[in-house]
């Protein structure tokens, strides 16, 4: 399995504030104009994410290695994953950028601009039905090994302090004003513990069933997960344009940085979500 796009583990609060904080790279807009971005595709995603969620994802265990609390097996099953959270967006967070197009001294357009995007959830639920067969070690079943048929075998858990960092490409212009949602590269997943761990079959507890881990670092939870956030994101450039213009920001200002933007939301939009 590709595990390059994704790595679940512990990562304590700290490490994930300290790259939220990071400078950003060359060729990047200023701070003020982050900060425009930022507010526009907090408003993008805070409001439209909710219409991903929860996410629903398959994944096919082909004589897969699975473990729990010291067993040790395989198992060769379809398993059905639902998940939802309380889904945030906490940062966009620019690393390079090209400007692409100049108005006299001032760049109007980044083409491409590459960029972390940090989200979070206070907690994430997560429950997965699997149904096939599986083989433990010796140890594992009342002291015996051997294989098993899974059915409705169901794995439950909670994700505490769950955040994904996603890094990706996107376009940005000023003038006129567009943004893109970003072409995602990456995805870096990262949570304080695992709890509320149920396991049963046919609604029976049973010892042991897949990991939540294995659960996490398979590439369907993966790619549910980046294309729900980058879905939600393509709603930014609707947000982009209202906001440099609440923020009265001109080509000058976005160069010199100058002042602090207050931005709103023009329409029926839900004002409560630009903090």
């Amino acid at each position: 399995e590709d595990r390059s796009l994704l790595q679940a583990h512990r990562s304590p609060a700290k490490q994930m504030a300290l790259r939220a904080t990071a400078k950003p790279g060359p060729g990047c807009p200023n701070a003020f104009t982050m900060r425009i971005l930022q507010d526009a595709a907090s408003a993008a995603f805070n409001k439209y994410i909710t219409d991903e969620l929860p996410l629903h994802a398959n994944h096919s265990f082909a004589k897969e290695t699975i473990s729990r609390e010291g067993c040790s097996g395989s198992i060769t099953a379809i398993a059905g994953m639902t998940f939802d959270a309380d889904l945030k967006l906490e940062q966009i967070a620019c690393n390079n950028a090209v400007c692409a197009k100049k108005v006299g001294w001032t760049c109007a357009g980044y083409e491409p601009l590459n960029a972390t995007v940090a989200v979070s959830a206070s907690s994430m639920s997560f429950e997965a039905y699997a149904n096939g067969d599986a083989s433990w070690d010796l140890g594992c079943l009342n002291g015996s090994s051997g294989n098993v048929s899974v059915s409705n075998g169901k794995t439950s858990f909670t994700v505490k302090n769950f955040r994904a960092s996603l890094t990706g490409t996107m376009d940005v212009v000023i003038s006129p004003p567009s943004a893109s949602s970003p072409s995602i590269s990456a995805l870096e997943i990262t949570y304080d513990s695992i709890e509320d761990i149920e396991c049963t079959q046919n609604g029976k507890p049973v010892d042991t069933c897949v990991d939540a881990i294995t659960y996490l670092n398979t590439a369907e939870f993966k790619q549910a997960m980046a294309s729900a956030i980058q879905r939600a994101l393509d709603h930014m450039k609707e947000y982009f344009g209202p906001a440099l213009e609440d923020a009265g920001a001109s080509l000058e200002q976005l160069a010199a940085e100058q002042g602090e933007p207050q931005v709103q939301v023009h329409g029926n939009e839900d004002r409560s979500l630009l903090q």
